[in-house]
């Protein structure tokens, strides 16, 4: 089995890292589907992390392998969707208590993820 390679680890935490601080920019729905639209190409670090985002716009549900920092801004994000209106008014009890079980066992795991 070959070993990570630690240049490609290291470039995958500064895009993770990148583009953390760039959904901590975002204060709406239409911003975040601006950002989702800006993928890096097919093979490129940040694929996964975006991938999940791409996930949370579209479910408004914390995604597999985020990690705690990851899962805290989509739950911000969601609060912001709700306040524009972007999310159905029956839907946001349900998903919230989502949001807040998946924060809940990121939390009790230590958030290692992501």
């Amino acid at each position: 089995m070959t070993p990570p390679d630690d240049s490609k680890m290291d470039a995958e935490r500064k895009a993770v890292a990148l583009f953390l601080n760039r959904i901590r920019s975002l204060a709406g729905y239409k911003d975040a589907i601006q950002c989702a639209e800006e993928r890096p190409p097919k093979g490129q670090p940040g694929r996964a992390i975006r991938s999940r985002f791409d996930g949370f716009l579209h479910s408004f549900v914390i995604p597999e392998g985020a990690g705690l920092d990851e899962a805290i801004e989509y739950a911000r994000l969601f609060e912001c969707f709700v306040r524009e209106g972007a999310v159905r008014k029956d839907t946001v009890a349900f998903l919230r208590g989502r949001i807040q079980r998946s924060m809940a066992a990121l939390e009790q795991r230590g958030g290692s993820q992501g």
